[in-house]
């Protein structure tokens, strides 16, 4: 473009100023950035170009800030053609497909980025592996580091004086192992494995943090449940809610098929997470499975209808925050 027209084009811009009259070049980008805003809101995949300012996307983006898409890569290449936004429910779906269930748990509880699903591949690759009947915190001992339970079952266990143990909790897939914010933490109980496993170092993003607190929250409610258990239910109804307990957090693992879950804890096991004998499950188990209730066989319990069994004994699924539109 020669000298002499820029200026005249320049002049003409700032006569339209003068005379409020709108520059199209900024009616165009009003235009286009109102119909980003609109495509985020119906999470739509949209084509943004470089006649759009990046500033102006990142206006349309702010004005659908409720919605669930991830920004991921916006605008990634700015002096190319153009860069596709993608839908945050799409990129979720891929990394979901074959997934661990850690990270499928994880995906549960809040919205997760890319970032995210990155760091959470990044740790998984450092997991290793832990025997059964080892120790991952130790009761009263320092904290040396917060872990992430990529697979396999461990327990929140006090033991008394005497050799009697309690188990407080069950820690599956996607749990946290010494997961806390306070300085120079002490381990409030033993964690220890019940069958191998493994664990990962804790991945740290925005969007982990949020599913961190979740899980926290999660933690608390189902101590709380437990509590309820043992202070005031009877032996059947203690184990009908430990058993649906366990359906209702493998399922958000994606651990339960048809039902069913495996379940590797002896009946010695759930009397101690329970408060009762071995013998008292044992006779407990074989009423529940002549009331068509339940089913225990080579390790797998099946129940025959969790909804109806919920139902029976006056348990709610536990709620820590309002839901988000789960992929699970």
């Amino acid at each position: 473009m020669e000298t002499g027209t820029a200026f005249i084009l320049d002049d003409r811009k700032r006569e339209r100023r003068q005379r409020g009259s709108p520059d199209p070049s900024r009616r165009e980008n009003e235009k286009m950035r109102n119909g980003a805003a609109k495509a985020f809101r119906r999470n739509e995949c949209v084509r943004v170009y470089v006649r759009l300012p990046f500033q102006l996307v990142g206006r349309a983006a702010r004005q659908s800030a409720g919605n669930r898409l991830s920004l991921v890569g916006l605008l990634s290449n700015r002096g190319g053609t153009g860069t596709r936004v993608p839908d945050c429910r799409m990129s979720e779906r891929h990394h979901l497909a074959g997934a661990s269930p850690a990270l499928r748990r994880l995906a549960s509880l809040a919205p997760l980025d890319t970032w995210s699903f990155e760091a959470i591949e990044a740790a998984l690759a450092k997991a290793q592996k832990i025997r059964r009947r080892r120790d991952l915190l130790a009761e009263g001992k320092p904290i040396a580091a917060r872990q992430l339970l990529v697979g396999g079952w461990a327990a929140r266990v006090r033991i008394l004086a005497d050799g009697r143990r309690q188990f407080l909790s069950f820690l599956l897939p996607g749990d946290l192992v010494g997961y806390c914010r306070q300085p120079a933490p002490l381990a409030a109980a033993t964690i220890t494995t019940l069958t191998e496993v493994e664990v990962c170092p804790v991945p740290q993003t925005a969007a982990l943090d949020g599913a961190y607190a979740v899980s926290a929250a999660f933690d608390e409610a189902y101590l709380l449940e437990q509590i309820t258990r043992l202070g005031r239910m009877t032996a059947m109804e203690r184990i009908y809610s430990l058993f649906l307990e366990l359906h209702e957090r493998l399922a958000r693992a994606g651990l339960v098929s048809d039902t069913g879950f495996d379940m590797p804890l002896t009946q010695e096991m759930l009397g101690d997470a329970l408060g009762l004998t071995a013998v008292h499950i044992n006779r407990m188990l074989q009423d529940a499975r002549r009331a068509g209730q339940l089913e225990i066989t080579g390790g797998r319990v099946r129940l025959y209808d969790p909804a109806a069994l919920a139902e029976h004994i006056g348990r709610e699924p536990v709620r820590v925050t309002e839901p988000f539109s789960s992929l699970l």
